[in-house]
């Protein structure tokens, strides 16, 4: 499968850092047991040379992935995230749960999760796992009424929107592993679900340790 470097697709280029925006159904670096699955950074690295991922998305997610094109400032980008100082927010959809409710504009959920061989699961042992959720309101997605979601993940865990969502409201779409259903009206592409890297913030880190990084990236969502 070959890769679309469109400007759409390449978000930002420049001395140290190349910012693209991952489609679904890519890993963003090789895993094991997937040799038939296209991988972003060896795609990106045939026009490029040698780049050092910074942060993944999964495999299923699209959006904003950052590399970096050498090892100094690969090891400043990898300090901003394990430090939180780095703003992530992702859209996703769900289906409408009527009679549900979500308390206030902004929620916090916290867990405890471990990844286990394929899930990640919740464990009294696990990793702490927080996120911000903002319900944005109901979508007429077709004839499916879906939830609009914009979530802001305070730590990395994997899966952990995932799962989070799951378990305090409903699955994402598309999400099969954690029960999420498909909605053909979202016209998904295949091995994708509805959950988007959106943006990435980068404000809070000055900019002469940026090293020529913008503040702030974003890609449009799903639907118009």
């Amino acid at each position: 499968m070959s890769l679309d470097l469109t400007p759409d697709r390449i978000v930002h280029e420049g001395e140290n850092w190349l910012v693209v925006d991952k489609p679904a159904g890519w890993l963003t670096v090789p895993g094991r047991g997937a040799a038939a699955t296209p991988v972003l950074g060896t795609a990106l690295q045939e026009r490029w040379g040698r780049l050092w991922p910074v942060h993944r998305l999964d495999r299923e997610v699209s959006g904003l992935v950052l590399f970096a094109r050498a090892a100094g400032p690969h090891k400043a980008a990898c300090g901003w995230f394990e430090g939180r100082d780095v703003k992530k927010t992702y859209e996703a959809f769900t289906p409408w749960v009527g009679g549900r409710k979500v308390d206030g504009d902004q929620v916090e959920w916290a867990m405890k999760i471990l990844r286990g061989k394929k899930r990640a699961y919740e464990a009294e042992h696990g990793q702490e796992a927080v996120t911000r959720a903002r319900l944005l309101g109901r979508v007429e997605c077709g004839d499916v009424p879906l939830a609009r979601w914009e979530l802001m993940p305070l730590t990395g865990r994997s899966h952990q929107l995932r799962v989070a969502l799951a378990k305090h409201y409903a699955p994402i779409c598309g999400d099969e592993l954690y029960g999420g259903k498909t909605v053909t009206a979202l016209a998904l592409p295949a091995a994708a679900i509805a959950l988007r890297a959106m943006a990435l913030d980068f404000s809070v880190i000055a900019e002469v340790e940026r090293q020529g990084l913008p503040a702030l990236f974003s890609v449009k969502g799903f639907l118009p």
